[in-house]
């Protein structure tokens, strides 16, 4: 059985649910080598020092994340270890993560560890078609700014080695029966996101104040991970909407989690920006009809346009639509989302870990 070591430098949130459910579900034999998720930033900087140092074991394969400075992770490596195939997986990239308004030309050199990481693997997997194209289309500019030696070759020599993986979701937990033929009255419309600006919270909200002052009937279920930089607008909300809050805040467990999502009929998301969007597929999942911006991941997971606004304008005026009327609970949507079973990837998985074993 090949032995594979899988590096994470940031073992939290979905990072950490993937490997640990990559490790649940292959057939391999995979050991995790990680670091705790927090500190970005210094993560990509400074843990290929002490992971490498952390290494020992008998490996036939290496797989690291996005978080670590490859070339110099494999510099460090003892011998035994140098020839060894290594995969690179992206769960985000960022030549295209929006950085906020505070950014410094500095903070480009993130970007640059990806890319020079890009060129050490030797092969790259993405989580979506939207994370691969908006790295590789992003490239060009990127190295166009360097006074010279641009190596503009390299961005053929990366496409040349990239796919896409998408993640595997754990399905399991879903309850049987919980489908309503009819929404709850009044509807419920769920957040499942981060509490970050890239969520675009401000459209979310500003259109549910907009509605409450129309009168319109609703409740909403606030749900994520909150940070020290949390936009002003959720603590303006949790005043405004008071009334309308069923749940606000982060869940206290997976099960708590899954019982609130699937209590849901309305998924309203705003998101600027969203490299694959598992808690989309969650949502949809346990049965909410999605309102989703015609964007990023978002339309590779579901062909359906009726679901889709193309403008920030549209979304306020489509929620008002579907809040009025008789939302019914689709069958077709959650079963686009078996596609991401981990019983089904892990399949792409090993066999891609075989072949790079080989």
């Amino acid at each position: 059985m090949p032995r594979v070591l899988l590096v994470e430098p940031f073992y939290s949130c979905s990072h950490k649910s993937w490997a640990d459910q990559l490790v649940q579900h292959s057939n391999h034999d995979i050991t995790l080598l990680t670091l705790p998720g927090k500190f970005w930033k210094w993560r990509m900087h400074g843990s290929a020092i002490t992971l490498a140092e952390k290494l020992e074991g008998d490996f036939d394969l290496i797989i690291v994340t996005d978080m670590i400075d490859l070339g110099l992770f494999k510099s460090l490596l003892p011998s035994k270890y140098q020839n060894l195939p290594i995969l690179l997986y992206f769960h985000e990239n960022q030549l295209a993560y929006p950085w906020t308004t505070n950014v410094k030309d500095w903070d480009r050199t993130y970007a640059w560890i990806n890319y020079t990481s890009a060129l050490v693997a030797d092969k790259v997997c993405f989580n979506s078609a939207y994370n691969r194209d908006s790295f590789l289309n992003a490239l060009p500019d990127f190295l166009n700014v360097l006074p010279d030696f641009k190596n503009k070759d390299s961005v053929q020599t990366i496409i040349d080695k990239s796919s896409v993986l998408p993640l595997g979701l754990d399905l399991s937990w879903k309850t049987k029966g919980i489908d309503r033929q009819n929404p709850s009255q009044p509807p419920i419309c769920l957040w499942n996101h981060r509490w970050e600006h890239d969520k675009n919270p401000e459209l979310f909200f500003e259109s549910f104040m907009s509605l409450q002052d129309e009168g319109f009937p609703f409740k909403l279920i606030i749900l994520g991970k909150s940070y020290k930089d949390m936009p002003e607008i959720f603590k303006i909300a949790q005043y405004r909407l008071s009334e309308h809050i069923i749940y606000f805040g982060y869940a206290e467990s997976q099960e708590q989690y899954y019982n609130l999502i699937q209590q849901a009929d309305i998924l309203p998301v705003t998101s600027n920006h969203d490299f694959f969007g598992i808690s989309v597929l969650e949502g949809v999942y346990a049965g909410a009809r999605p309102l989703l911006p015609y964007r990023m991941a978002y339309i590779e997971h579901f062909p359906e346009e009726e679901i889709f606004f193309k403008h920030d304008d549209e979304f306020l005026p489509l929620l008002r639509r579907l809040l009025t009327s008789n939302v019914v609970k689709s069958n077709k949507l959650p079963k686009m989302v078996d596609k991401y079973d981990w019983k089904t990837m892990i399949l792409q998985y090993d066999d891609l870990f075989s072949t790079l074993c080989s």
